[in-house]
């Protein structure tokens, strides 16, 4: 995985918390990369996804940069379970299509917190609430009861690859804003820096 930074450009490689991590610095490109192949979802009719493939790696393998709301980010399904949604329109954002929503974490019930929002990681998650704070911490840290984070937000994920471009909060203080730009879907973005240090 390549991300591009005010830096330069990082290249990093495995799974989260096994990666390593390169900075190329001036003009280049990636250094090649082969990739386990995809297990395959089963796909619906119309090309959306009925049942995503199951495994660990499939679970914990997606490309990491800095923590896990780069992860979620890139797949958000911790938004279809535990999210009360309203509002879905179709919009625009930064000249691309995309689906709008407002998005509101759900407390789960029980001893395992059945039927509430579950963020693949709640220290990190796309929706920081006081919901995401009591996943993380449980009822007995104070940090998750505190009623200035947010309780709803509104996100838009792009229609062609279902990336989240954008998340804003709509009510509290803090919690989680997210801008993403997405220049191009399976193609070349151009000459990357050839000097290179290692970090």
């Amino acid at each position: 995985m390549s991300v591009r930074t005010s830096r330069g450009l990082e290249v990093n490689d495995g799974v989260p918390y096994s990666t390593s991590s390169i900075l190329m610095v001036e003009s280049g490109t990636a250094p090649p990369y082969t990739p386990e192949p995809p297990a395959e979802p089963v796909l619906r009719p119309n090309g959306l996804v009925a049942r995503r493939p199951e495994g660990w790696h499939v679970e914990h393998g997606d490309p990491m940069w800095q923590d896990y709301l780069w992860t979620a980010m890139l797949d958000p399904l911790e938004l279809s379970y535990g999210v009360e949604i309203d509002d879905v329109e179709a919009t625009t954002v930064r000249g691309r299509p995309t689906w709008a929503a407002t998005c509101r974490p759900l407390t789960g019930k029980g001893e395992e917190w059945e039927g509430g929002y579950d963020p693949r990681c709640s220290c990190c998650p796309l929706l920081d609430s006081a919901v995401s704070r009591l996943v993380e911490y449980g009822p007995e840290d104070p940090t998750w009861s505190d009623r200035g984070l947010p309780t709803t937000y509104r996100v838009h994920l792009d229609v062609q690859t279902g990336i989240v471009v954008d998340i804003a909060p709509l009510d509290g203080s803090g919690g989680t804003s997210l801008t993403n730009e997405i220049h191009a879907v399976d193609g070349r973005l151009g000459v990357w820096p050839t000097r290179s240090s290692v970090e």
